[in-house]
């Protein structure tokens, strides 16, 4: 039995889609079909069950997956063991879409150039579910905003950034009180199902401001695009560069508050990468502090 299929298995039920699934192991739909097809044949019996766009795993197909975690663990344990004096292996990294742009391409060039042996697979996603995902070890490591909870007994966190939070208008508004801003323009909001939105939810309340809202979403990179539009302004964490290029917004310091979002690494105490994982966490460290140094 070829490991990746069973490995593909894991994912499609994790996802509860084909093509949710393809996007993650970067294949085609057709390709992740063809993998489910082969471990029902060689199994003799049906794994999945389709549901419009959706699939569910038969009593037997679940079964399987969930054994199948526990193989595809084990089978990652008997490869460190094997190259335990060298960094060898892939590390499935998962990342909030602001550290994916500006902290991971210049931490993993460089774990790249030192390592030959080492591979990345990356899943990008919100940090709720990339928590979750480190949890059920469907990532060796993720990069997202540290939660607001007390962290599971088995998972480790390092702190790589902290972001204040800043106010973001177009270039043109005229200078004026921040607070006077917020209550006097239209509010593009950072969604309030969010670790980081949460935040500029209290900080609003602790101020005693009640913006215009007229929009929520969660993309951060969508909500400055907004607000180089003019059509309105947001308060946002500073996250780490690079910006979009040709943005026409202006940063605005907020007066001094407690709500900072930090950005950290969680991983689990037990995984068999922890030596790769050092290593990634103390390069992203490095490139973080790298991009806050003044130029």
């Amino acid at each position: 039995m070829d490991t990746r299929f069973l490995d593909t298995l894991t994912v499609v039920v994790a996802c509860g889609s084909i093509a949710g699934a393809a996007r993650r192991q970067n294949l085609t739909p057709a390709a992740v079909a063809q993998r489910i097809h082969a471990l029902e044949q060689e199994f003799g019996t049906k794994l999945l069950v389709r549901s419009g766009k959706t699939v569910k795993p038969t009593e037997n197909g679940l079964a399987i997956a969930q054994e199948g975690l526990i193989l595809l663990k084990h089978a990652s344990s008997l490869r460190a063991l094997a190259n335990k004096d060298k960094l060898h292996g892939e590390l499935r990294i998962g990342s909030i879409s602001t550290a994916l742009l500006g902290l991971l391409p210049d931490a993993v060039a460089e774990i790249a150039r030192k390592y030959a042996g080492v591979s990345f697979y990356f899943v990008p996603g919100l940090s709720t579910e990339l928590y979750r995902q480190v949890e059920e070890e469907l990532v060796d490591v993720a990069i997202i905003v540290e939660p607001r909870f007390v962290l599971g007994k088995s998972l480790k966190w390092r702190t790589v950034r902290e972001e204040p939070l800043v106010l973001i208008v177009h270039e043109e508004l005229p200078e004026m009180d921040a607070h006077d801003i917020l209550r006097s323009q239209r509010f593009i909001r950072y969604d309030r199902m969010q670790w980081g939105g949460r935040q500029v939810d209290n900080y609003l309340k602790e101020a005693g401001i009640r913006p215009e809202e007229w929009m929520e979403m969660d993309a951060l990179d969508a909500i400055a695009a907004l607000v180089s539009r003019g059509l309105g302004v947001a308060l946002v964490p500073d996250w780490s560069p690079p910006w979009q290029a040709g943005l026409k917004i202006r940063k605005i310091p907020l007066p001094p508050n407690p709500f900072v979002r930090k950005i950290g690494i969680v991983w689990k105490s037990t995984s068999t990468r922890a030596e790769l994982i050092r290593v990634f966490a103390e390069e992203v460290v490095k490139q973080s502090a790298a991009s806050s140094a003044p130029s």
